[in-house]
């Protein structure tokens, strides 16, 4: 096996992510504690972190995985969340949190 660090600036992927009634949902329901710049950030962020990964809905077989991590107290859990929101709206059928 071997393990490959991609920089996403030098990525070539053209996947483009796009909200669903998942993501829709949860935004709704960060909207009663975070203001829309730190709603606006998330959604971004959460684009920029899918869009680096392969795209679901090609029909050929992918043996990619994609590792996202972050420092304590950092807001991962509603980064996670977001991204497992986003990922189930564009056609990731398997998500794990370790």
């Amino acid at each position: 096996m071997e393990i490959k660090i991609l920089s996403s600036e030098n990525s070539n992927n053209h996947f483009k992510p796009e909200m669903g009634p998942k993501m829709d949902d949860l935004v709704t329901r960060f909207q009663e504690f975070l203001d829309q710049d730190e709603i606006e950030n998330l959604i971004s962020e959460t684009n920029q972190i899918l869009s680096n990964c392969t795209n679901p809905s090609l029909l050929q077989d992918q043996d990619t995985t994609h590792l996202s991590v972050g420092y304590v107290q950092s807001g991962k859990t509603m980064s996670f969340t977001s991204l497992t929101a986003l990922a189930a709206d564009n056609g990731y059928r398997i998500i794990i949190f370790l």
